[in-house]
Order: structure tokens, then C-alpha cells, then sequence
């Protein structure tokens, strides 16, 4: 999402190290809760085979890849090397220094995302054609241009701009030219934050529109019991709750994301702002909590993952018994050939 303006010195035993460190156990609450969704929704068969649970399945790796992403990055600025004119630290100076492999990973998780969204609004809005030409394997093209698009969007301005001094420093974002990198900032956030945005509010509202009137239609209150034998009604529902999920996903990438874009967008239009200040070190925690707050709005909304949650859970005790009774066996076996 954002890039950085080229960095200002910090004192790091003041609020730069403090937040480094924050940062990274956040990045490490992310990694666990996304290695479970990946795992419970892995292991369901349904899941496995639906087209929206494969997709909420790789929102769940990009996820996890943007956690990683933000331990590596921020563990290592923590503690960087002196100098990166020396072989095989010119990856750590294009990489992690300045951020690209963070930023981008995140920009992935912004267009997947939308190829959710994208699926979700096929789905509602016209279920035939989704059913009929939305197969699984247009949806796994659109998964890889999504990653494609995360990492080849701003990699080439990213790296043509990253140097090496001869003093061995690395130099991140050193634009020669301000207005060009006025206009780079400019369409990189309308590109990776505003655009989608808008996108997500018109999709949504819509789908919510047709929702209502197919409700109507059907005779059904929203939060009516539906008859076992009703398929339709029940198929509905399904929708409703996908939806809802999908929903408080796309209001918290606003939430998370919005502070921080807006700040971005004010410093690329010519506004003196402060890349060092506790209010833009806060507008960047908040965006880096989108990595990590996806698993607790599934545990709570999504009906498949509690489904996964629950029978994880159940095969536990069962689990342990199967194990402790082939154990007592092999113990067993290996007293009577003694």
C-alpha cells in the first residue's frame, strides 16, 4: 500500500525501536492466526471444493505472507547492518530497507480481495452466469494476476529509485525528479487504495440491494428461520452470510488503511508532514492490524471456519485416545519380544 517518503533519522531507543518492536509481535499475532485459517480451511473437503472458500483460502496466505512480511521487515530494521556495498547484502538494502517486499505482499492482499468481491458480486448479482462461466480455474487466474499485480505494480519505480552510495548506505526512494515522484504517489494510492475503495462501496451496495429485494421476493424476513425443504431461502442465507463475512472484511481494510492513505496522499499533493511523528507511526500500526485482525472476523462470522473450528476440536479427544492406544500396543509388543 503506502510507500515511505525517503526516511528521516530516528532515535531508536526512543519511539522508533519501541514501535519496531510492537510491530513485530503484531506481525507474529497475524502469522499464528492466519497459519489456523489456512489449516481449518485446508482441511475441510467443502471448502477445499468451493470457488469462494479456495479464494478466502489464498486472502488467508496473502495474509499470512503480509505477517511475515512485517517480521522480516521491521525485525531487521531493528538491528540492520552498517554498510551493503558488500556482496549479498544488496538483497537486504532492495528488500527489507526499503520495504518492497512488505508493501507489496500488502497491495496482493488489496487485489485479492477484490477478486472476492468480485466472485461475491457474480454470485448475487448474476448467479447464472457465475454458475456457468466462473469455474475454477478462471478463478485461480485471477488469484495469480492479483499476486502478479501486487508485487509487478510499483516494483520497477521501487527499485529504480533504491541505490547504494559509495559509502555503502542504502538509499531508499531517491526520486531525481519530485514531480514524477508526485505523480508515481499519486496514482500508486488512487491505483492500490482509492480505486478499490470505491470499487468495494458501489459492489457491496449493490449486492446488499439485491439481497433485500430477493427477500422480499422470496416472503422471508432477514432473520426468519428457514424451512428445512426451502433450498432456495437456504442458498440465500448462505449468500447472506459469505456476504456479511466479506463485508466487515472489505469495513476493516477501510478502517485499517484509511489514515494512513489519506496522510500518504497529502504529502504526494505538496504537504510538509512528518514521516517520524507517533501520529504517522500510529496510521501505520493501524494498517499493518489488517494483517492480523482477518482470522478473528472469520472465527466469529464465518459459519465454514467455525464449522473447521469445531471439528478440529471434536477430533482431539478421539485423536489423543487413537494415539495413546497405539502406543500401550507397541508397548505391548515390545515386552512379548523381550
Amino acid at each position: 500500500m503506502t510507500h515511505k517518503a525517503p526516511k528521516e533519522e530516528t532515535s531508536e531507543d526512543g519511539d522508533g525501536g519501541l514501535f519496531k518492536l510492537l510491530v513485530c509481535l503484531l506481525g507474529t499475532v497475524g502469522m499464528i492466526g492466519n497459519a489456523i485459517v489456512l489449516i481449518v480451511m485446508i482441511g475441510g473437503k467443502k471448502t477445499r471444493k468451493q470457488i469462494t472458500g479456495r479464494l478466502i483460502i489464498n486472502q488467508s496466505l496473502v495474509d499470512l505472507t503480509c505477517a511475515v512480511s512485517i517480521i522480516l521487515t521491521y525485525g531487521y530494521n531493528m538491528k540492520p547492518v552498517q554498510r551493503y556495498d558488500v556482496r549479498g547484502r544488496e538483497a537486504l538494502c532492495y528488500l527489507l530497507v526499503d520495504e518492497i517486499l512488505l508493501f507489496n505482499s500488502m497491495n496482493a492482499s488489496t487485489y485479492s480481495l477484490m477478486v472476492i468481491t468480485i466472485e461475491r458480486y457474480m454470485m448475487i448479482v448474476m448467479p447464472i452466469f457465475h454458475r456457468n462461466h466462473f469455474t475454477k480455474q478462471r478463478a485461480l487466474v485471477m488469484i495469480v494476476l492479483a499476486w502478479l499485480a501486487g508485487y509487478l505494480w510499483n516494483s520497477p519505480p521501487t527499485l529504480l529509485t533504491t541505490s547504494i552510495d559509495d559509502s555503502g548506505q542504502c538509499i531508499p526512494f531517491a526520486w531525481d525528479d519530485l514531480e514524477a515522484q508526485m505523480n508515481f504517489g499519486i496514482t500508486y494510492v488512487t491505483a492500490t487504495f482509492f480505486a478499490p475503495m470505491l470499487f468495494f462501496a458501489l459492489a457491496y451496495s449493490h449486492m446488499g440491494w439485491v439481497l433485500r429485494k430477493r427477500a422480499v421476493q422470496l416472503g422471508i424476513e432477514a432473520n426468519a428461520a428457514a424451512p428445512s425443504g426451502d433450498q432456495k431461502t437456504k442458498l440465500t442465507k448462505s449468500q447472506v452470510n459469505v456476504t456479511k463475512t466479506m463485508v466487515m472484511i472489505t469495513s476493516a481494510f477501510a478502517i485499517c488503511w484509511t489514515p494512513n492513505q489519506v496522510y500518504y496522499l497529502m504529502y504526494n499533493l505538496g504537504y510538509d508532514l512528518n514521516f517520524t511523528s507517533v501520529g504517522y507511526l500510529i496510521t501505520m500500526f493501524m494498517s499493518f492490524i489488517n494483517s492480523c485482525i482477518n482470522p478473528c472476523i472469520y472465527a466469529f462470522k464465518l459459519e465454514a471456519f467455525r464449522h473447521g473450528i469445531r471439528a478440529y476440536l471434536q477430533c482431539l479427544p478421539s485423536c489423543r485416545k487413537q494415539n495413546q492406544a497405539e502406543s500401550a500396543s507397541d508397548s505391548g509388543t515390545a515386552t512379548s519380544h523381550m
